[in-house]
């Protein structure tokens, strides 16, 4: 399953790397792409449920507090 998130007011390739390092990290995350010229993450995972919706969004809390994520 691939899915596409919004995000609004990440700041630069550097914060996007870092995103990318800790989605990589969940549990059950396949494959992800953060691109901060279009704002978006693309993720890859067999199942997203709202946990891990959850842990994306903290992801990127915890390198961008002041980015959001949009589903």
């Amino acid at each position: 399953m691939v899915k596409i998130y919004k995000l609004n007011e990440i700041d630069c390739p550097i914060c996007a790397a870092k995103v990318e390092k800790r989605i990589e990290k969940i549990k059950g995350i396949d494959a992800v792409s953060v691109d901060y010229i279009s704002q978006q993450i693309v993720v890859e995972a067999k199942n997203i449920d709202e946990d891990t919706f959850d842990e994306i969004v903290l992801a990127v809390k915890m390198v961008d507090p002041d980015c959001e994520v949009i589903r």
